[in-house]
């Protein structure tokens, strides 16, 4: 079992971060994929683990309707790291009661970060949403649709009883972002020297966002991130998996599969065992709402949890003539299709759904 791997500029993140007590390692007995390379990020109330991906040159499809799914185009992806699972509610509400100054070590120190006064302002703060540059970034209080929402006020950020472990949603892609670079300066204590996301300013929209992909701060996947961590299987040809590039011995779960599924999304026996959609099954009842991120699903060859299904995950892209900002993987409500690997969606930068939220990656090295 390999443990770690980092190159050196990747192991100097890891002390850099005041918030981990150092570079964890596990038991194998412990780790549910063999040879999985990966770091634990510790945060007062939990953690969260990073997992490497090695990257590689893999062909994806450029309708995902079509059923030839490996016609291209072909994707090469540099090395990085990509969270096990997806954001959790706990540490959302730590990174975002970190930025208010409501928590122990906060990154402003005063709760002047946002405004609680003026409606108007482009950092306003209520009961019912966070707003950042005029942009509302996450749902809070009730929602009229769906009941209570995950996380809420009172007075600083918490989390709704037993929900600690269950994926963040109600968070549109600029929450998204706001989070990677809020956690990027509480994590490493640097200020604004790695985050990766500028162009940030007082009136904001998602074209005008700059993504720095050579720093070392966590941000959101690509795309091609998000396909490779999901179809990765390294040497591991099981599964109907395609080997490419032709003799590389290097093998990509096929796109018309769930992430880590032995059989076609349109199989539920198979699909159901590594994602949470609707089964539309006479023996699996639908489920109602998302799942723990470590629920009752297996892993992909990666050692990545709901890569399909449970939630909707942001990714940085804007989609084809600007439709919004891609979306991945599928959610609890998705039918098979959508949890397919090669499904994309996309949203309006501003957009958001209980069945919505994202996964956290990181560069391997900076350059």
């Amino acid at each position: 079992m390999k443990y770690l791997k980092f190159s050196p500029a990747a192991m100097a993140l890891c002390i850099l971060i005041p918030l981990i007590t150092g570079c964890e390692k596990k038991s194998p007995e412990e780790d549910p994929v063999e040879d999985m390379e990966y770091v634990d990020f510790l945060f007062p109330s939990g953690s969260f683990r990073m997992i490497y991906c090695p990257g590689g040159t893999f062909l994806t499809n450029d309708d995902d309707g079509d059923t030839d799914f490996e016609d291209g185009p072909e994707v090469t992806c540099e090395p990085f790291w990509i969270s096990e699972t997806e954001v959790t509610n706990e540490l959302l509400r730590w990174i975002y009661g970190s930025a208010a100054g409501s928590l122990a070590g906060t990154l402003v120190g005063n709760p002047f970060f946002f405004n609680s006064e003026d409606d108007n302002a482009h950092n306003y703060i209520c009961d019912d949403y966070v707003r950042w540059g005029g942009q509302d970034l996450i749902y809070m209080g009730e929602s009229f649709l769906g009941g209570e929402y995950d996380i809420y006020m009172n007075p600083g950020f918490n989390v709704r009883d037993g929900m600690n472990d269950y994926p963040c949603s109600d968070i549109t892609w600029y929450g998204a972002v706001m989070a990677c670079n809020w956690l990027t300066m509480e994590g490493l204590g640097l200020g604004t020297s790695r985050i990766v996301y500028s162009g940030i300013e007082e009136e904001w929209w998602d074209d005008a966002t700059v993504m720095h992909e050579n720093r070392l701060g966590f941000r959101l996947p690509t795309s091609n991130e998000w396909e490779c961590a999901a179809r990765w299987q390294g040497s591991d040809n099981s599964n109907g998996a395609y080997e490419y590039p032709a003799g590389s011995g290097s093998y990509w779960t096929k796109g018309g599969y769930a992430s880590g599924a032995a059989a076609l999304a349109n199989n539920v026996d198979a699909t159901s065992v590594v994602a949470v959609y609707e089964y539309d099954s006479a023996t699996l009842p639908n489920p109602e709402d998302n799942e723990k991120v470590k629920g009752s699903r297996t892993p992909n060859t990666l050692g990545l949890y709901d890569m399909s299904g449970n939630v909707w995950e942001w990714c940085f892209d804007e989609g084809e003539g600007g439709s919004g900002r891609i979306m991945r993987g599928g959610s609890s409500q998705s039918k098979y299709h959508d949890v397919r690997i090669s499904s994309t969606w996309h949203m309006g930068a501003d957009g958001t759904g209980g069945d919505l939220g994202f996964r956290l990656v990181m560069s391997a090295e900076e350059k």
